[in-house]
């Protein structure tokens, strides 16, 4: 049972909401240069969607608020975070200019978080920002590099439903509520763009 635990803490890890924007970020700026307007861009991005949201959990070890409820607290602090940061990429593609697919990035990546904090803090329900902020970049995979994107993304979604279960860090229907998140955010962003 502990290899088991700790093999689900571990994919966990790796798949936290920061390091899958980061990884999509940067494969999109490898692979399609048309993304981004140039590496400064790209470093804005990153900035915006990766490295201030990721201040959030070691923010939470140091703000009293959120201190005495650490992962609750962290989970509190992060949604406020994507919230201010994610708007602020918003705000930045539209002055800017940027290119349609990165506007639809940012676009997705707001949108799930107003729907987050809509269904967590004020509807009541609980989704998994785990589960969409993996379920959101895997659309925008498949969107920008096609079906060949689809089977790894789908072993990676399993990999991330079975850990989260495996310890008890959600519900299969906060799951669900938080994968159904991301794709109503990505095709209400296909509207809007």
């Amino acid at each position: 049972m502990i290899r088991r635990e700790q093999a689900a803490k571990a994919i966990r890890a790796v798949t936290v909401p920061p390091v899958m924007v980061l990884a999509l970020l940067l494969i999109l700026f490898f692979r399609d240069r048309d993304i981004f307007a140039g590496s400064q861009e790209l470093l804005l991005s990153i900035l915006f969607l990766t490295l201030i949201p990721l201040l959030a959990y070691p923010l939470a070890h140091l703000l009293p608020k959120h201190k005495s409820a650490v992962r609750e607290g962290q989970r509190n602090l992060a949604l406020v975070l994507n919230l201010i940061c994610y708007a602020g990429a918003v705000l930045y593609g539209f002055a800017r200019g940027v290119s349609r697919g990165l506007s639809l990035i940012f676009l997705v990546y707001f949108l799930s978080v107003l729907i987050l904090i809509l269904l967590n803090k004020v509807i009541g329900i609980r989704a998994s920002g785990h589960a969409c902020s993996l379920v959101g970049p895997m659309l925008l995979f498949v969107y920008f590099i096609g079906g060949i994107a689809i089977l790894p993304c789908v072993l990676l979604f399993g990999a991330i439903l079975w850990s989260s279960l495996t310890l008890k860090r959600h519900t299969l229907k906060e799951l669900v509520y938080g994968s159904l998140t991301a794709l109503f955010a990505f095709f209400l962003s296909l509207l809007v763009k």
